[in-house]
């Protein structure tokens, strides 16, 4: 999950649709910078949210010079789908290596980044799992290898169970609103915005949990330039997670940079400024 409230952009974005293989028309925005970009970064948002969350990031990046490519994914936002389902996680994985083709078609860039928030995070780990050669390097925030919150054994049966007999049950994902950000107004405008979804559904829950197992397992395949941003307060993500799985990932090139006071939502919390300039900062020493 990410939160920030929906605020206009300075430039208006490009938009458009990809057609998935599978027939789902998955939503995108391209910000643009003035003159040659110095890099793509293309954005895999959180669990229940959409694109439109990320646009003050956007304009940050624009502004350090990047093209930024940001869609919804199925199930999400503007995109197509049910909402907060999917049959095999790998549709995620599959629209977002699409979505990072079409972005590259778009975009004259020597250098592809990929940031992944949460669940977006899980994509984007397996995206470059499954493509290692899609992207140059790779940035985690708050990344969904494990969670913070233990999920009640009740609720995690009946997900299972649901997941074989009734994979589109809805299940509320019982996520407050006050633990993805310490800044009001992010909270106010999570709680409000008509495009983040409340429910998920059983088989998305299953394939959720099989995606981390995954992930976990197979840090030794991540080998590209990789920056992961953790947040120490996290309520939702387990940090300790993280930090279990980064000394394993075989990158000579990784850093992990500790935010201890912040929420899950880095990027939204009253210091975002600081973490969005730390990205800037580790894209700028790699595209050059």
């Amino acid at each position: 999950m990410s939160t920030a409230p929906a605020n206009a952009t300075s430039h208006a974005p490009e938009t458009g649709t990809y057609q998935s293989p599978d027939g789902v028309a998955i939503a995108w925005e391209l910000h643009r910078p003035v003159g040659e970009a110095k890099g793509l970064v293309v954005i895999a948002h959180g669990v229940a949210e959409h694109s439109g969350r990320y646009r003050h990031v956007a304009d940050a990046l624009v502004a350090a010079g990047y093209a930024v490519m940001i869609p919804d994914h199925r199930g999400h936002g503007r995109s197509g789908g049910a909402r907060v389902f999917v049959k095999r996680f790998k549709e995620y994985v599959d629209d977002l290596h699409g979505v990072i083709g079409l972005a590259k078609s778009k975009v004259r860039a020597s250098k592809v980044f990929l940031v992944g928030h949460s669940m977006g995070g899980l994509i984007a780990l397996e995206t470059v799992l499954a493509y290692p050669n899609a992207v140059d390097g790779l940035v985690l925030s708050s990344p969904g290898l494990g969670t913070a919150i233990a999920v009640p054994a009740w609720k995690d049966g009946l997900g299972k169970i649901m997941s074989k007999v009734w994979p589109g049950l809805a299940i509320p994902t019982g996520i407050p609103a006050s633990v993805v950000s310490r800044d009001p107004a992010v909270v106010a405008a999570y709680e409000s915005d008509p495009l983040v979804t409340k429910k998920a559904t059983a088989r998305w829950y299953t394939e959720f949990v099989a995606a981390q197992a995954d992930a976990n397992a197979r840090a030794l395949e991540v080998k590209m330039p990789l920056l992961v941003l953790a947040a120490g307060a996290d309520k939702l993500t387990s940090t300790r997670a993280i930090e279990r799985w980064f000394p394993q990932v075989a990158s000579t090139d990784k850093t992990l940079m500790p935010y201890p006071a912040l929420y899950h939502e880095v990027f939204n919390e009253p210091e975002k400024d600081v973490v969005i300039g730390d990205v800037v900062r580790w894209l700028d020493a790699r595209s050059a």
